[in-house]
């Protein structure tokens, strides 16, 4: 794991480099035991030369004129192996071909015609091919040198395996990264809401989006896009070989309150973000809750993650805010609600427990177990219920940790019907600890306990199962946390206080019904064909990959082709949802035009997305049976 995390696609060591190092294998827990660390510096002047080695190589390249016409390959094999290179000449032959590959992407990216491309490349190649060696040493260099931190990146990296190898929800935080890390959950005064990052391979990324920003609001920008560009009325600052600062402080240049972003999606699509800052603060009500109308007026209210506010004496969060737009929704005189949480990634687990504790009348809500501790019952601190009529809550394959809590005891205490696919699997809980006693420590967050559903089983790895499943492009796609190498298993744990659900849900009659739509409904139906193809053509695939100008732009357009047609799917379907804001929201949206174009925005969504009509048809069918 260690090797893996320092030459994560076995670009830079030997096989003969491999040899030497697995005599450590057997040896480090002794130098651990000792308290010897010293043998950390053989991995890091090793891979300091293969980088060193490998710039040469790059440099080299500079001067070169690739052959275009030459068969060439990339290779793709469906097993987790690693395969180092057996010589230096391997290595260098790699890197041509690298290179090669990239520049291909590069001309046909936003090209729609291979003859377009033909025409343009041998105008554009030179540039293209500058662009993408200097950006590959500028990779390099900043592995090597940014910040002197090259050492301790080494360091960092064989601590994280050491602790990813007993769970992988267990990190280490220097000092740095820690006040990183507490500062990306703090909202800021006035700007976009988004936070950056610098990934290994020099992308710059989305790390979080701030509650109740204008980037929280926007359908087509999401946590971990790619963000290629960023421009603004005078100038334009292109997202490769720059720092995540820089990026930041391109954003909060206080001159532009509105700036256009072109990011890559995880899917590799391609989109152009128009935004504006709005001032933000603590105080902000994140949560927005809609009014669909189709048939009956039903709630729509989307979490996207269990915020909480750490400096507020009270620690007010998403409960809070969540309650006050029910409020707002039973004035509206909804007769079920909708609760999205499809790409909740969890959060505070008190925001979790508190906002579950509002739709039972009393008891338990999770039982947590620790280490050397008693288990201890977690229980709702209030009676009565927020909220009496059909709940419906939305789930998927991204619904996490705290969001998976609270779908299991709504579930548990048939308070509502859960719909989607089976979640992330996430059922353990973390502690930041510091690992010395100085000024600036360093610290890691670690697994410290689990958490069990109320009557006693554990979600861990298998997730909360719904009670609908739908069809999701996300499919054997293996992003939960059943997959994670070294996941802690499942089980489960004495229930010392026994919860009272009320009567069973109509669950059978819902899954039928529901069943009959899916089969007629042609977006779930191509759903599931593009799922199919996604897994069996991309994800899985194996053997050789034509290094031609025709092959690379045919693939690009057919996966571009494959995700245009996922995102076209529900308005192809020619059924819109009627959603409405409540008159709260109205008044609050007609001072403030930003408000307003990112409301609307947000409500041709949810009155498109495929997932919500179907939850909105399983709420009405709840209340015909009842």
């Amino acid at each position: 794991m260690f090797l893996n995390t320092i030459d994560d696609k076995q670009k830079f060591f030997l096989e003969s480099d491999i040899v030497e190092f697995s005599k450590d294998k057997f040896v480090i827990d002794n130098h651990i035991a000792n308290g010897n660390c010293g043998f950390i510096l053989k991995y890091s002047e090793r891979l300091k030369q293969r980088i060193k080695e490998t710039e040469t190589i790059l440099k080299d390249l500079r001067t070169v004129n690739l052959d275009y016409r030459r068969n060439d390959s990339l290779y793709y094999f469906d097993d987790d192996k690693e395969r180092y290179f057996s010589d230096e000449a391997s290595r260098a032959d790699y890197w041509r071909r690298n290179i090669k590959f990239k520049i291909f992407r590069k001309v046909v990216e936003g090209s729609d015609s291979l003859d377009e491309v033909n025409s343009i490349f041998s105008s554009t190649e030179k540039d293209v091919k500058t662009r993408i060696i200097e950006n590959e040493l500028c990779l390099l260099h900043e592995k090597q040198y940014q910040n002197n931190a090259f050492q301790t990146w080494i360091e960092s990296s064989f601590i994280n395996a050491y602790l990813i190898y007993q769970d992988p929800n267990s990190t280490y935080f220097s000092s740095s990264a820690k006040t990183l890390f507490e500062n990306s959950l703090n909202n800021t005064a006035y700007s976009f809401g988004i936070k950056t990052k610098k990934e290994n391979n020099g992308e710059i990324t989305i790390d979080y989006i701030v509650p109740g920003s204008s980037a929280f609001k926007h359908a087509d920008i999401d946590e971990e896009d790619q963000i290629i560009s960023l421009s603004n009325k005078n100038e334009t600052l292109e997202a490769y070989c720059v720092t995540s600062e820089a990026v930041e402080n391109f954003m909060n240049d206080n001159a532009y309150n509105e700036i256009e972003f072109k990011v890559k999606k995880r899917n590799g699509q391609l989109k152009t973000v128009k935004l504006k800052k709005i001032e933000i603060n603590n105080e902000t009500n994140s949560i927005t809750g809609f009014v669909i109308e189709n048939d009956k007026p039903i709630g729509y209210i989307e979490i996207p993650s269990f915020y909480t506010d750490m400096e507020s004496l009270n620690g007010l969060g998403v409960a809070n805010d969540v309650a006050k737009q029910i409020y707002k929704l039973q004035k509206e005189n909804i007769e079920a609600l909708i609760i999205d949480l499809r790409y909740n990634g969890g959060g505070s687990m008190k925001e979790a427990a508190d906002l579950a504790g509002m739709f039972i009348d009393r008891g338990p809500v999770a039982i947590t177990s620790q280490r050397a501790s008693e288990n201890y019952t977690m229980r709702d601190p209030n009676r009565g219920l927020i909220f009496y009529k059909p709940i419906v809550v939305l789930v998927s394959q991204f619904s996490a940790s705290a969001s998976e809590l609270f779908a299991a005891v709504l579930q548990d205490y048939n308070a509502a019907v859960i719909v989607g696919s089976p979640t992330h699997g996430k059922a353990t809980a973390q502690q930041l600890l510091p690992l010395e006693n100085s000024e600036n420590p360093n610290f890691v967050k670690l697994t410290v306990g689990e958490f069990f559903r109320v009557d006693g089983n554990s979600h861990q790895k298998k997730g909360v199962i719904p009670d609908v499943i739908l069809p999701s492009i996300y499919d054997q796609l293996e992003t939960q946390e059943a997959f994670r190498p070294f996941a802690m298993t499942d089980g489960t744990t004495e229930v010392t206080l026994k919860h009272r659900p009320k009567p069973s849900m109509p669950v059978e009659a819902i899954k039928q019904n529901s069943k009959a739509r899916i089969l007629k409904d042609s977006v779930f139906q191509q759903l599931s064909d593009i799922n199919k193809i996604l897994v069996e053509k991309y994800i899985r695939k194996k053997g050789a990959y034509p290094l031609n100008l025709e092959f690379v732009f045919e693939d690009s357009k057919r996966y571009e082709g494959l995700w245009k047609g996922f995102e076209n799917l529900s308005l192809s379907n020619g059924e819109s949802l009627n959603v409405k804001n409540t008159t709260s929201t109205k008044s609050i949206i007609n001072y403030n035009e930003g408000e307003k174009e990112t409301n609307k925005l947000y409500r041709e969504q949810v009155s498109n997305d495929p997932y919500i009509r179907e939850a909105f048809n399983i709420a009405l069918d709840i209340l015909k049976i009842n």
